[in-house]
């Protein structure tokens, strides 16, 4: 599985944006990821676990 997201930010906004992202994007991939493994592996297409 591979799923690519880019996102380009105007100059006056990347110094202000990018370290947030950099600080949030690792867990809500990880969260994804977790997410995708269980849909994946169940047997029915369900909500995943909180």
């Amino acid at each position: 599985m591979r799923r690519t997201i880019s996102i380009d930010f105007a100059p006056f906004l990347r110094w202000l944006l990018e370290p947030a992202l950099r600080r949030r994007l690792p867990a809500d991939v990880r969260n994804e990821v977790r997410g995708s493994k269980w849909r994946l592996e169940s047997e029915e297409a369900g909500p995943p676990p909180a």
